[in-house]
């Protein structure tokens, strides 16, 4: 039998809001923080401590700001639950709860997979936005995935394959809303390669 799990996520779109609060609230609060601190000393009368001085506190500013940007800037999604498609299921949970969920893809309608890509080294923010949608029992249920890797690609084709040779009804398209075959290769090949 064949399987694959992988993340059923929520994509992060790194809106402007999540990088106020991602990356400028804590800069702008270490340098509160800093300022405050090295202030108390002067008023004081003592030496601010070494990582106070002016040119470390210039760095270690620069390198929190660097550091907040980075975090920011590569949280791609926010795990919600697990995702597993067999040969004849589909089944996936929510974190936080109890219920599992599980579905017969032959007896779902409208069964369609949008494929986005994987993350690898030349594409980083890809992955995030593949999903699958369909409906039963005349709910609509759309689910965010990742793949992580050509691995992972590969399996969930592995199984995709498996759906077609079992007669489920898919339809495959990419982000662009151009027709795929197994996710990973264009519709014009599904005649030589079925």
């Amino acid at each position: 039998m064949t399987q694959f799990s992988t993340d059923v996520l929520v994509p992060d779109k790194q809106e402007g809001a999540s990088g106020f609060f991602r990356v400028v609230a804590p800069v702008l609060l270490w340098v509160i923080f800093a300022g405050f601190v090295k202030s108390y000393y002067a008023a004081n009368g003592y030496a601010p401590p070494f990582f106070l001085a002016n040119g470390l506190l210039t760095l270690l500013t620069i390198v929190i700001t660097i550091l907040s940007l980075l975090l920011w800037y590569h949280k791609h999604y926010n795990k919600r639950g697990t995702l597993t498609v067999s040969d004849n299921s589909l089944d996936f949970t929510w974190d936080n709860s109890e219920r599992e969920y599980s579905f017969n893809p032959k007896e779902v309608k409208n069964l369609t997979l949008i494929y986005d890509g994987y993350a690898g080294v030349l594409s980083p923010f890809k992955g995030y936005n593949n999903q699958i949608s369909f409906s039963k029992d005349g709910e609509q249920y759309n689910f965010n995935f990742f793949l992580g890797s050509d691995e992972d690609a590969g399996q969930m084709a592995t199984v995709i394959k498996k759906w077609y040779e079992n007669g489920v009804n898919l339809k495959e398209k990419d982000s662009s809303g151009q027709e795929r075959y197994l996710m990973l290769y264009n519709a014009a090949y599904k005649s030589v390669m079925a």
